[in-house]
């Protein structure tokens, strides 16, 4: 820490121009969130009906699923998080002028990495109905793997075929509200998310100017400074990123067997019964 004063806080504040980027850039991040969250609000609400309208489909399993996967991502980050904030503010202690300025650059902190937090929670709320869909269309062509082994024109036949119909029609809706959610999503999350992405690597920029600059005039090689400096806003940027890729690794497999399923059984299908669903 005495390093970084040494190094930036010769005279004002104001005139470490490393800091002026960095902040002002989260500043403006916080204020274009703000923005966006009052332009989006309608789509916001939107997002939470089209959740409920198809929460009561999910199966339990998946729910516990979501709710231990999400959970210890979750309280696993705040705590590590919190853990180095609190020794930032311990090596600040000292010196007021640091103390508060580390105390506003921890509230805007705050402030972006729970809205980081925030979008992963529906990135994985829609990842896990994207997963009992796959699991729904699979069962659905181990049923019509039966169905072709049942001899024609028969009751149990005609039967089973109208129940793949419209266990098809039927996931093909479901799909159709997940793409609407993705969509919402998408609308809801997008220019806030991009200003947030952009105060992020400019914040991860400058610390690691701040790190190479004091490294080489002053051999500072102290893991802890390192460790405090690049590991919050790499952590979660790296749980985002691995939680959308996820998301959309399922969201292609789901599509992938529902086209190959619905290819193969879909000469067969009217017109009518899909102008009826």
């Amino acid at each position: 820490m005495s390093n970084r004063v040494n190094f930036f806080f010769t005279g004002l504040q104001i005139l470490s121009l490393n800091d002026i980027i960095k902040y002002g850039t989260l500043t403006l991040s916080v204020f274009a969130i703000f923005i966006d969250t009052v332009l989006q609000r309608n789509t916001h609400r939107l997002v939470w009906e089209k959740i409920a309208l198809i929460r009561l489909s999910a199966r339990k399993v998946y729910v516990k699923r979501f709710i231990r996967h999400y959970l210890w991502k979750f309280y696993a980050y705040l705590a590590i998080s919190s853990f180095l904030e609190a020794q930032v503010l311990y090596l600040a202690w000292d010196d007021p002028s640091d103390l508060a300025y580390w105390l506003v650059i921890m509230i805007l902190h705050v402030f972006l990495r729970l809205r980081h937090l925030f979008h992963m929670f529906f990135i994985d709320t829609l990842k896990i109905h994207l997963q009992k869909l796959h699991h729904d269309l699979v069962d659905a062509g181990e049923y019509m793997a039966d169905l072709v082994e049942q001899p024609q024109d028969t009751a149990v036949f005609r039967a089973m075929y109208a129940q793949s119909v419209d266990r098809l029609l039927s996931l093909k809706s479901v799909y159709g509200q997940l793409w609407e959610l993705s969509d919402c999503i998408n609308r809801n999350f997008g220019w806030s998310q991009i200003c947030n992405f952009t105060g992020n690597f400019v914040q991860l920029s400058c610390d690691l100017y701040w790190l190479y600059m004091s490294m080489k005039w002053f051999e500072a090689t102290e893991y802890k400074v390192i460790v405090i400096t690049l590991l919050p806003s790499t952590s979660i940027i790296v749980l985002l990123l691995s939680s959308a890729e996820s998301c959309l690794g399922v969201f292609g497999t789901g599509i992938t067997t529902y086209m190959i399923i619905f290819i193969t059984f879909s000469k067969d299908i009217k017109l009518e019964d899909i102008d009826d669903e």
